[in-house]
């Protein structure tokens, strides 16, 4: 039997079991270093793949598989934008509390950007309003 799934069962202890792996399936789908930095760069503010393309360092079919695994996570959104494609955290406050711990819980300044190093999207400036 594979360890992806518990079969369904009406004891309790399965029921919590599943409730267990439902959590260990979702750590294991953010546990990627890429995707943990696709979040940390998220995490300032929405960013076109263009954008997180350059802040990733990995290709950009390889961004786009891992974007489509968080999506399917529900830990991101997208938004068209003309011909782009644009992402943010689809629940900020909780992702931000998942790096903060992760970043309490290991040495990991170095690998979780600053708002500095991710500059916002020319074409979020373009679309702002209180760009002067």
């Amino acid at each position: 039997m594979s360890d992806e799934q518990i079969p369904p069962s009406d004891d309790p202890k399965s029921a919590l079991l599943s409730e267990y792996q439902a959590a260990a399936n979702f750590l294991r789908g953010i546990g990627h270093p890429a995707r943990l930095r696709i979040l940390c760069v998220l995490k300032h503010g929405p960013r076109c793949v263009s954008k997180l393309n350059e802040l990733v360092p990995v290709t950009q079919p390889n961004l786009s598989q891992h974007l489509m695994n968080l999506r399917s996570l529900g830990v991101v959104q997208c938004e068209v934008k003309g011909a782009q494609r644009c992402y943010s955290l689809s629940e900020p406050a909780f992702t931000v509390k998942l790096l903060d711990l992760l970043q309490h819980l290991g040495r990991m300044d170095e690998v979780f950007p600053e708002p500095g190093e991710c500059p916002p999207d020319q074409a979020e400036e373009a679309n702002d309003p209180h760009q002067s």
